[in-house]
């Protein structure tokens, strides 16, 4: 009779995400956000946030995702585009407070 082991092994990280995208100068922007500086300014305050930011978009939820703490906010200069700048966001997943609560 052979002896052996039955190992069950689970495991779920957390999500690795890159956003990348161009800050162009809107006249007409909703929030009133008129230049490169003006959206580079409000994504510095996310990098500043300590909590995690809300995600609702349907690629994220439909992963689960409902928070991402930015982990990282990168900018650099678009060539020959003056004005428009390039940004990369590094985030995590991360759960909601009341989740966690659940599992501790």
């Amino acid at each position: 009779c052979g002896a052996g082991t039955i190992k069950e092994v689970f495991g779920h990280t957390d999500w690795q995400v890159r956003i990348k995208g161009l800050l162009i100068p809107e006249p007409k922007h909703p929030q009133n956000l008129l230049t490169a500086q003006a959206h580079e300014d409000v994504l510095k305050q996310w990098d500043d946030l300590v909590s995690a930011v809300k995600v609702s978009a349907e690629f994220f939820n439909s992963k689960d995702i409902f928070e991402l703490t930015i982990k990282s906010i990168n900018f650099s200069q678009v060539p020959a585009s003056p004005g428009v700048r390039m940004f990369s966001i590094e985030a995590v997943s991360d759960y909601p407070a009341e989740v966690q609560q659940l599992f501790i």
